[in-house]
């Protein structure tokens, strides 16, 4: 093949979903293709093929990574993909031997890989420009040297190694991804000794714990101990001399601090306390409206200080007066205004008879739900001599009860129903033995609506459904044909059906039942038809095969009206033969034609080959091509690979000029 790119490096994201992969460079084998996961964190995994992910090569154009369940790469994670030829020369030249251009080639692009690949890495390298130039040649810094260090130029621009400070991020926090280098401040009084203290990361990672110096120590190096520092003197700020309790620092304006003890009407305790002394605060020192009423402690205005009638209704909040504030019988009807007393104020049952004028609740004061809002009375319930209604007498203009017998009797009790042009039936419609009979020579139709079917259930093995002095018409509207289903005794499982012709048979029969006893004969069924049965002849779709022997005589086949089969005869191709006079007909291979026709003495000959007509092969002769020979006088004719014509040329076998000649030609 040829390399027709110098890609050798195809590089993803991951989104926890997508799962194939391409890579746009060849490889000479699947093991020479690197898989590697980068995690969000910096960490690098090699996987594995087959357990983690399998390869589908489509030769110098690439292929396709595809990982197995379980691996699809999430989101944050970097998926590389890497040719990694391995350094091996398998190439074997040999002397005198031919010199094969696609072996040279194979090798040289294995060379040419390993070169792109050396490429790759040094282009990933840190490099000096053309134009640079450093002293040193080798960085001779052990390991014990370089450990937690970083790479870095001396100040002569040779290498060198030197501690390194990374990016502040501010305090701490669990469960936070740090990188190496970064720099935090212990924030939490949880550990007082660190507090403050700033570290610097020297293990990528992801915090835990709840602070700092809990968990995550091992992670951290310490870059600051601020903790250290107990006085202002050791921050170089102040020159501070005899430290005193409960003395505070006063800055004395020259660049200095000193420790002085708060006298006077205040002091102040070495707990930090201070102390206000008795009458200290006098009027003269409260400025006017400076009392505020945050100033002033819950209950601290007593009655004596309030002055007669001082409160008026202006300082009373709103709502602030409730049922504790009221002496009994206060509040008499002149206080309660016009139409106050509402609904809500009049407790439950507390409106009595005697607090009604009579005929005071007309209809309106009745609700619309004050009937239909009690539980219904079942039919079976009603007792007709006792059971009363409420009903308005008009000739008294009186509301008056009745009986429900006497609303009945009124009434003239119940009759036909014949004004209901279409009766509805709330339960089962019970003829008690009845009949139901149309008038006027009408028919009796019943039409269910929608998906509804007509049943009639004759009550199971007692009964059943009689039609009597008539025939019975089923007739389709619905596109389909009519049809009639026999069902069998257990559960309906299984039924044999009655079917009409469509439409477009544009015939219509009658099937007529046998006179004696018998079965019908269907698809599948056991029974025979017999000759009396059948009418006329029996069409082929009717037919299926007939295995009888002697069904058939050779005279009833028909050749000439066979498909030809258009294809050359192969070995597996059929033909009927009579297994000798009077035998058995048999399938018989074409193979056996062949064999039985090359058995005559001569039948292959090599005079009866025709080499013209054989297809030009069209390409040099190569090694792997077959010639025809005969395996010495009178021997048995076989193969022989080219490669042996070759080889017998150069030979001594071969006469001398033969021999030399094919050997400059090769």
């Amino acid at each position: 093949m040829t390399l027709s790119t110098t890609t050798v490096k195809n590089s993803y994201s991951g989104n926890g979903s997508t799962t194939a992969f391409n890579y746009t460079f060849g490889i000479n084998s699947t093991s020479e293709l690197k898989v590697i996961i980068r995690s969000s964190l910096g960490t690098e995994t090699t996987k594995t093929i087959t357990t983690h992910y399998t390869v589908a090569d489509a030769g110098a154009a690439g292929g396709t990574v595809t990982f197995t369940s379980g691996n699809t790469p999430a989101s944050g994670e970097t998926v590389v993909l890497i040719r990694d030829t391995n350094l091996t020369q398998e190439t074997d030249y040999v002397a005198n031997d031919p010199f094969p251009a696609e072996t040279h080639e194979d090798a040289l692009d294995k060379m040419q890989m390993q070169i792109q690949e050396i490429q790759e890495e040094v282009d990933r390298s840190i490099k000096l420009s053309r134009t640079n130039t450093m002293t040193s040649t080798e960085f001779t810094e052990n390991a014990t040297g370089r450990a937690s260090k970083v790479l870095s130029f001396d100040s002569s621009g040779e290498l060198s190694v030197t501690n390194e400070i990374g990016n502040f991020l501010g305090n701490w926090t669990t469960g936070t991804a740090f990188a190496l280098r970064d720099i935090v401040r212990q924030n939490s009084t949880s550990d007082s000794s660190t507090f403050k203290n700033v570290y610097i990361c020297t293990t990528a990672h992801t915090s835990t714990g709840s602070y700092l110096t809990q968990n995550d120590t091992s992670n951290w190096a310490l870059l600051v101990e601020v903790a250290s520092f107990d006085t202002l003197q050791e921050l170089n700020d102040t020159n501070i001399s005899s430290l005193a309790s409960g003395h505070v620092l006063i800055y004395d304006g020259s660049d200095s601090f000193d420790n002085k003890a708060i006298s006077g009407d205040a002091t102040l305790a070495a707990n930090g306390a201070l102390t206000i002394a008795s009458g200290a605060v006098e009027t003269s020192m409260i400025a006017d409206d400076a009392v505020t009423a945050a100033k002033m402690a819950d209950d601290a205005v007593a009655t004596a200080v309030i002055a007669a009638d001082a409160v008026t209704g202006a300082k009373i909040a709103d709502d602030a007066i409730d049922s504790e504030h009221y002496t009994d019988g206060s509040i008499d009807t002149a206080h309660i205004a016009d139409s106050q007393v509402t609904t809500a104020k009049i407790a439950d049952n507390a409106v009595t008879n005697a607090k009604l004028a009579g005929g005071a609740i007309d209809s309106g004061g009745l609700a619309s739900t004050v009937i239909t809002g009690h539980s219904a009375l079942a039919s079976a319930d009603v007792d007709t001599s006792n059971d009363v209604l409420l009903i308005n007498d008009a000739s008294a203009s009186a509301n008056k009860k009745i009986t429900v017998a006497n609303l009945i009797s009124s009434a003239g009790g119940l009759t036909d129903v014949v004004a209901d042009t279409s009766p509805q039936l709330g339960g089962d419609l019970d003829v008690n033995g009845n009949d139901i009979v149309s008038t006027s020579n009408g028919n009796i139709d019943l039409l269910p609506n929608g998906t509804g079917k007509v049943i009639m259930d004759g009550n199971g093995s007692t009964g059943g459904v009689i039609v009597s002095d008539g025939n019975i018409d089923i007739r389709s509207g619905s596109g389909v044909v009519s049809k009639v289903k026999f069902y069998c005794e257990v559960n309906n499982a299984h039924a044999q059906t009655l079917q009409a012709q469509p439409h477009s048979a544009g015939s219509s029969a009658t099937l007529v039942l046998p006179v004696a006893s018998g079965t019908l004969v269907g698809t599948g069924d056991s029974g025979s038809v017999s000759n009396s049965m059948l009418g006329g002849s029996i069409a082929d779709s009717k037919l299926s095969t007939i295995s009888t022997a002697g069904k058939v005589d050779i005279g009833a086949l028909e050749i000439d009206g066979a498909t030809e089969m258009n294809a050359a005869l192969v070995d597996a191709d059929l033909f009927i033969v009579d297994d000798g006079a009077n035998g058995t007909e048999k399938s018989m291979l074409a193979s056996r034609i062949k064999t039985y026709v090359g058995a005559e003495a001569g039948a292959f000959s090599i005079a009866n080959l025709d080499i013209d007509g054989g297809t030009e092969i069209g390409a040099d002769i190569d090694d792997s091509d077959l010639f025809i020979i005969d395996d010495g006088a009178g021997g048995t004719n076989r193969k022989v690979l080219a490669s042996r014509i070759k080889s017998y040329a150069a030979s001594s076998g071969a006469t001398a000029g033969f021999a030399v000649a094919m050997a400059i030609a090769l």
